[in-house]
């Protein structure tokens, strides 16, 4: 049972009793329940100022009545039970109520003692008024759980004895959001229609996942478009990303380092069969599976549970990584293709710590109009032409003379290049397949130390 201060309300009240004909009180009891309210009735003003009296009353053992009344037994469900058959005597409604002080409970289960309370029907205000037994003080305190009510225990067994009861409880910290959605779900049911937590359990579990898809590939953007980190690809990092969730990602890097390597080393060896090109990612996505199965099995026998997770990596999209690696390898050098798996494993990292990030994820799945927000950062990071962080090293020179107001060294290069004597039959007689494309164009062709000086530029 779940029990929040939101969730009170008078329902779980008790309804008034009928006035009592009578005192259930006899003889000596009766005799100085009456000799109290007598006593009371003086120091009060109304029904709940004399109940509040005699509650103070009765802890008064040094008088007879009250030793009379309480028989020795001065324990608060003992009070309340003789506070409420005296008030019997001037017809006052009362009700003996149990509950629970949830102040008294720790951050672990507990054993729980009852709290009985006296309540005190107020005819003006048409509701029950509470009164502490221990102190006489008026009112329900917040933290009390109202339990059941009457003289009688929580429970009987009939049949049977020697039973033993109790109540635990743990003290947590109420999600707002849970109260957000009961509320929402109440006041407005046709908004509530259209927002994820509608959904099943299961369905949304999986878009607590997809949502989360945008921002990878948001990082990715940065990462691609300002900083400068070179990858395989747009979406393979937030692929890899998603893996990263179930194998950790440390784990999750070496199983994708071996699939990546030894993937590598069966493409190397297709390319001497001279295979077409369907014919050879197919049998590279095949190689990839049985590795993928392979470390599943080895891991499994080691008592590696992170390799079982090896199965969620996309095998499609590391079949063309290990493709496009491949052609890096042979037609740049291996060092470049080395370094763009690097580049894509840190922005999948990158991504994938974004990605799991708790704030986050509870943001874009409460708030599901984060995504355009997100979108509009995307469009406008998608015009940008600047340099990236990454290209600052290389025009480090230029861009101090720019800003030190110097003239572009190419100009200076340029014409020292015009004012240079010919060296070699080259740079008197220029090439003529070079004349006869630019006449064929209709364009005249440039200076040959033009051309030799854009070339050696760097453009």
């Amino acid at each position: 049972m779940v029990v929040s201060k939101e969730g009170r309300s008078d329902n779980s009240k008790p309804k008034p009793p009928a006035i009592p004909s009578k005192s259930s009180l006899e003889g000596p009891e009766l005799a100085a329940a009456e000799s109290l309210v007598q006593t009371v009735r003086e120091q009060s003003a109304d029904s709940l100022s004399f109940a509040s009296e005699m509650i103070k009353t009765l802890h008064r053992r040094s008088e007879e009545n009250v030793r009379i009344l309480l028989n020795q037994d001065d324990s608060p469900a003992n009070i309340v039970a003789v506070a409420s058959r005296v008030l019997e005597v001037p017809k006052i409604r009362t009700q003996i109520v149990h509950g629970f002080l949830l102040d008294s409970v720790n951050a672990s289960k507990r054993d729980m003692k009852d709290s009985p309370m006296l309540a005190i029907w107020e005819s003006l205000k048409n509701e029950w008024i509470y009164i502490n037994p221990n102190t006489g003080m008026i009112g329900l305190p917040d933290n009390y759980l109202i339990w059941w009510t009457g003289e009688s225990p929580m429970f009987n067994i009939e049949g049977g004895g020697h039973f033993k009861s109790s109540v635990s409880a743990q003290k947590t910290a109420q999600n707002a959001l849970d109260l957000t959605q009961r509320n929402l779900e109440q006041q407005h049911p046709n908004i509530w229609k259209f927002s994820l937590f509608s959904l099943p359990l299961h369905t949304q579990v999986v878009y607590q996942v997809m949502i989360m898809i945008p921002l990878g590939a948001f990082i990715i953007l940065l990462l691609r478009n300002l900083v400068g980190i070179q990858t395989f690809g747009t979406f393979m990092p937030v692929l890899v990303a998603l893996a990263f969730r179930e194998t950790n990602l440390i784990s999750g890097i070496i199983l994708f380092s071996i699939v990546i390597g030894i993937g590598l080393l069966v493409r190397f060896y297709l390319e001497h069969l001279k295979l077409l090109l369907v014919p050879r990612i197919a049998a590279v996505l095949s190689s990839v599976v049985i590795i993928m199965i392979l470390l599943s099995i080895i891991s499994y026998h080691l008592g590696i549970e992170y390799g079982l997770s090896i199965a969620l990596f996309p095998m499609v999209i590391m079949t063309m990584t290990i493709e496009r690696m491949s052609v890096v390898w042979e037609e740049r050098n291996p060092w470049e293709a080395i370094l763009q798996v690097i580049g894509s494993l840190f922005a999948a990292s990158i991504a994938y710590l974004a990605m799991n990030v708790p704030l986050m994820m509870h943001l874009f799945f409460t708030f599901p109009e984060l995504l355009l927000v997100l979108m509009s950062a995307m469009l406008l990071l998608g015009r940008y032409r600047g340099y990236r962080l990454s290209e600052l090293w290389r025009f480090n020179s230029l861009m101090a003379h720019e800003l030190a107001g110097r003239s572009w060294p190419l100009r200076q290069h340029n014409k020292n290049l015009r004012n240079r004597p010919p060296e070699g039959p080259s740079d008197q007689q220029p090439n003529p397949g070079r004349h006869s494309r630019f006449q064929e164009r209709g364009v005249t062709p440039p200076p040959h130390h033009a051309i030799l000086a854009f070339r050696h530029s760097g453009f």
